[in-house]
Parts: structure tokens; sequence; C-alpha cells
């Protein structure tokens, strides 16, 4: 019964050997390259996923793993993938602490990611998200937010009081109004 398991080379026999195997103490799983046939579902007490990079991570694929009740789940990544949409069912991972959806095809965030009141790392880094919800402001725990030059506008700046870093940000081409409301965020500490 593996704890932490790591796939990145495609077997033919992993399929069916993780079939047999009971997944349910695997608290740690992460899965790149081509790998194919992973049941997700059956990695029920996961606190750590991390998909980054693996080229058959598909939108159906995250769906499950929010439909599949990982209540330990504390850190998703599916950075650098083909993922073009984060389910509304991402409420069901209420446990998470880390969300890094970056370098993914997600244009826009679900109302229902701001029901994660436990969630205080959000990596939008590379995506086409073009605005942030104004659900961002809520009583959530959000302290570091990382987004790309173009991902936060003078509007999106007055929601973010309660962040504490705050990445990737060009103030070379923003009005002087824009940089005033980064004094105003009186718990920001970090803005490299």
């Amino acid at each position: 019964m593996p704890r932490r398991l790591a796939l990145h080379h495609p077997d033919p026999l992993l399929p069916s050997l993780l079939e047999t195997m009971d997944l349910s103490l695997t608290r740690s799983l992460a899965v790149s390259g081509t790998v194919c046939g992973i049941p997700l579902d059956k990695f029920i007490n996961l606190v750590v996923l991390d998909l980054e990079g693996w080229e058959n991570l598909e939108d159906e694929n995250l769906l499950l793993i929010c439909r599949s009740k990982m209540i330990f789940l504390r850190y998703l990544s599916v950075r650098n993938t083909r993922v073009s949409k984060l389910p509304h069912e991402i409420k069901e991972l209420w446990a998470l602490h880390t969300l890094d959806i970056s370098y993914t095809q997600i244009s826009e965030l679900p109302v229902e990611l701001f029901e994660l009141t436990r969630l205080w790392y959000l990596d939008l880094r590379g995506t086409q998200i073009s605005q942030l919800p104004k659900q961002i402001v809520g009583p959530w725990r959000l302290q570091i937010l990382l987004v790309g030059d173009d991902g936060i506008t003078n509007h999106d700046v007055w929601h973010l009081n309660i962040v504490y870093t705050l990445a990737t940000v060009d103030l070379t081409e923003q009005p002087a109004s824009f940089v005033r409301a980064f004094g105003d965020l009186h718990s920001l500490e970090v803005l490299p």
C-alpha cells in the first residue's frame, strides 16, 4: 500500500496494477508525462495531488477529482496541462489550501471557488483569465495570489485587501490611481 506515488512514464500494465492495489492509504500522488489509465477516484484520502505537466489530463478528469470526495486534499496542481475549465464542483474540495491552475487554458473562475474558505494560495499565471470576479472578497483566507502581467485591473486591486503576496503585476503601463490603490492594501507585504 503506497503512501506516496509518482507516475511519470507510461506502462501498459499500470492501469491493471492500480486497479488491483489498495490505494486508500496513498497520501501523495504525482502524475506527469503521457501516463494513462489512472483511476483517480480510487485515491480518496489524498492530501497532495500534483498533476503538473500531465499530458492526458482533461476537463473530465478534473471534474472526477472534484466529485470524488477527497476531503483531505490540501494541494492541487494542474499546472501546464490542457485543462480549460475549472468545474463548479471545485467547492467539494473544501480542505483545499493551494490551487495551482497556472499555464492552463482556463479563462474564468467559477463563483464556487470562493466557497473554499481555507484556500490561501491561488496561482493564475499564464491563464486566460482577464478579470478577477468580485467574489474574491469574502470569508476566505486567500493570502497569496499570483497573476500574469495583464491579469489584474484597477478595479481588482480594491478587492484584494487580505492578500499579503501579489505577483506578477507590471506597473509601468498602469495609471497613478492603480499604483495608489496598492498603498491602501494594508496586508500587502510582497509585490515582486
